[in-house]
């Protein structure tokens, strides 16, 4: 799944390559952005989220004043997948919001729970909640089809008991994910898409979007 992320990443970037400015921005937040969770273990979800937020607005009032191909389309929507690792699954639930600011590029935070749990070697196992902050970079339209990788920080918080006694851990690491979005009209999308928040806990989600 890396490998197909960068394969998309690098075909969108050959898409782009006539704006060099823009490529070496990318290129310098990328090389960044990817060792960013080593620094994050005192880093909240809420903060992470509340940043999301700041720098939509602020790419939304920045962009609106100025030409060129940067703009801010905001969208949202909501998945059911199913979260897996070697030895546990269960169905899990999220939502999702974000901007398009350029025609390839985007940012995207998620939030979700299980919504079933599952039982391993006697120990019952449930995820309590997840979420994610996404850099996204995305080819245009193809034959109604548009496809995506998503790479950031992930977060999962998770809980595992036997009997009386429960232990509840929660871990923070680089996530990055893959999907395609068939595009029913110009406001509705239908998404089809694989993500790893941690080394352990990856989904398959089936999801709509509706962008604004």
């Amino acid at each position: 799944m890396k490998c197909l992320f960068f394969a998309i990443l690098i075909y969108t970037l050959f898409q782009i390559r006539s704006d060099i400015a823009l490529v070496v921005k990318i290129f310098i937040i990328y090389k960044i952005f990817v060792p960013l969770n080593l620094f994050l273990g005192g880093v909240t979800m809420k903060k992470i989220i509340a940043a999301l937020t700041a720098a939509c607005l602020t790419l939304g009032v920045t962009n609106a004043n100025a030409a060129g191909p940067f703009f801010f389309k905001p969208y949202v929507g909501a998945d059911l997948g199913y979260a897996f690792d070697e030895d546990v699954g269960m169905v899990v639930a999220g939502v999702k919001a974000g901007a398009d600011i350029h025609k390839h590029f985007g940012v995207e935070g998620r939030l979700g729970t299980g919504i079933t749990d599952d039982r391993h070697s006697g120990v019952d196992v449930e995820i309590d909640q997840y979420a994610a902050l996404f850099g996204k970079v995305q080819t245009t339209n193809i034959n109604g089809f548009k496809f995506y990788g998503l790479a950031g920080v992930g977060y999962v918080e998770a809980e595992a008991s036997r009997g009386r006694y429960a232990l509840q851990g929660d871990d923070t690491d680089f996530a990055f994910g893959v999907g395609a979005e068939y595009i029913l009209n110009k406001n509705l999308g239908l998404n089809v898409e694989y993500l790893s928040y941690n080394q352990d806990i990856n989904t398959v989600n089936l999801g709509l979007t509706y962008h604004f």
